[in-house]
Parts: C-alpha cells; structure tokens; sequence
C-alpha cells in the first residue's frame, strides 16, 4: 500500500486491507470495527481479538495509513 504523505510503500496482509475498507466506508471505533472484522473473516470475537485489533491499529496509525477521529 502507497502512502502518499509519507511516499513509502507498506505491505499490509489482508486484514488490515480490510480494515481499512470498512474505516473508508464509515468511522467505526475499536469495538465494531473487531465485530465487523470477526464476523467478516470468521473469527471469535474475544479479548485477543481486541488486542490484536487495537495493535493493528495502532501500526497502521503510526505508518500514517489512518488517524483517530473522535466518534
């Protein structure tokens, strides 16, 4: 994925191609954004999952790709 700010390319795996999809479409906080992406990709909706969405996040953050917004 081409960052045009930073000018870098990012190789991001498919979830986070569809997190990102889901975060074009509507802001969505940490919560429905771990259902949306549970119920998408078929996995179980649990305190890892969070975690590791919230960490996905946060990388994706800090390489530019999105930014908080107050919902």
């Amino acid at each position: 994925m081409f960052n045009k700010s930073s000018s870098q390319t990012h190789i991001v795996n498919a979830l986070c191609v569809d997190a990102l999809d889901l975060l074009q479409q509507l802001p969505l906080n940490l919560q429905k954004l771990a259902e949306s992406l549970a119920q998408r990709n078929e996995f179980s909706l649990d305190e890892d999952w969070l975690t590791y969405i919230n960490e996905m996040l946060s990388d994706m953050d800090r390489l530019g790709l999105v930014e908080p917004v107050i919902l």
